[in-house]
């Protein structure tokens, strides 16, 4: 698989209706690492959960049981708020969310609670630049930020 370059640009396209700020977590921001496969991206995404739940009900029990039910729907609210595009196409990238899942893990910060995605996106073989559009939870918490690692 031969090199490719490419961009990945967070268009932060904000609705700044009923901003909300989020109170303090060990994961300062939404993640996004992605890695070029040569015909397709992947793309792992993290969200903190007490930011998530600003935007997505999950009832009063948030466990990897009410994740994994809600599963459709928080794959459907990733895809509305996620799209990869290139300067010559007019429509979005097909991208399909293959996972989702609920991650706790403990850090020297205390625990960590995230919502974590896997996603996988079609890319044309021609294509030197790629934008990543996405305002995630940036919709409702405008002081947020996303940050793109390429692998």
């Amino acid at each position: 698989m031969g090199f490719r370059c490419f961009y990945a640009r967070a268009l932060l396209a904000c609705a700044f209706l009923m901003p909300l700020s989020a109170e303090a977590h060990p994961i300062p921001e939404i993640t996004f690492a992605i890695e070029d496969m040569g015909d397709h991206l992947l793309a792992d995404i993290s969200i903190p959960m007490n930011e998530f739940l600003l935007v997505f009900d999950l009832g009063p029990d948030v466990s990897n049981r009410s994740v994994s039910k809600a599963a459709p729907d928080i794959a459907d609210y990733l895809s509305e708020h996620i799209a990869f595009s290139t300067p010559e196409a007019a429509d979005p990238l097909p991208q399909t969310i293959d996972a989702v899942e609920m991650r706790i893990t403990g850090t020297a910060h205390g625990t960590q609670v995230e919502l974590w995605a896997h996603l996988t996106v079609t890319i044309p073989e021609d294509a030197p630049q790629l934008t990543l559009a996405s305002d995630l939870v940036l919709h409702r918490v405008v002081t947020d930020v996303i940050a793109v690692t390429l692998i």
